[in-house]
């Protein structure tokens, strides 16, 4: 399987089409009347909604693991939007300093192990009351499935209950939010989900 790093090595910044670089559509939606602050977005890729969080008043950092996608951000927006080179598992920032984690298919595609350690870290990042926003592909499977494709590929499958399971009573659910996406020729949906820190 394709690493992230070779996914983005494929790419040159002057010929990755404009349409790529639009910010997702769910994220002014999840945010709607959150007060802007510090933030960090983990798995910045491209950097396109890092780049959206800094044009629209948030003091953020994109960090990603692959190098080339750091690089390839920095290129693509030079201004005012400050990129780094770190892990999901420890974020460079320090105990309750930021009011907002965003997280686009980073969480989801991290192993078991790293997930738990993610989660800590960012229950150490965020103030109190802080937030954390993941945008994910949902799987809306009835259970027997999920139990069956969890066995089959040994990994579990995220929906918006399961991930409320896992952050479980440190947080509260504040909102959902989804919409249809094409990918790969096949309907799928995307779901925003904020929760607060408690």
């Amino acid at each position: 399987m394709e690493s992230w790093e070779e996914k983005y090595k494929k790419l040159k910044a002057e010929k990755i089409p404009p349409k790529r670089l639009e910010p997702e559509p769910l994220l002014r939606k999840a945010l709607r009347g959150i007060k802007k602050g510090r933030a960090i977005d983990v798995g910045c890729g491209l950097g396109e909604d890092t780049h959206e969080l800094s044009s629209n008043g948030w003091k953020i950092i994109g960090i990603d693991t692959s190098r080339k996608a750091v690089n390839l951000a920095k290129t693509l927006f030079p201004k005012k939007t400050k990129f780094e080179h770190a892990s999901a598992t420890q974020l460079p920032a320090t105990n309750r300093s930021l009011d907002l984690v965003y997280d686009k298919e980073c969480f989801v595609n991290l192993s078991s192990k790293d997930q738990k350690q993610y989660k800590n870290e960012i229950f150490r990042v965020l103030k109190p009351n802080g937030h954390y926003c993941i945008i994910f592909f949902e799987e809306p499977l009835v259970p027997k499935v999920q139990k069956v494709l969890r066995r089959m590929k040994k990994q579990k499958v995220w929906t918006r209950p399961n991930i409320e399971k896992f952050f479980g009573p440190k947080y509260t659910f504040k909102r959902t939010s989804s919409r249809e996406a094409i990918v790969n020729k096949e309907k799928k949906v995307m779901t925003a989900l904020l929760l607060e820190k408690l």
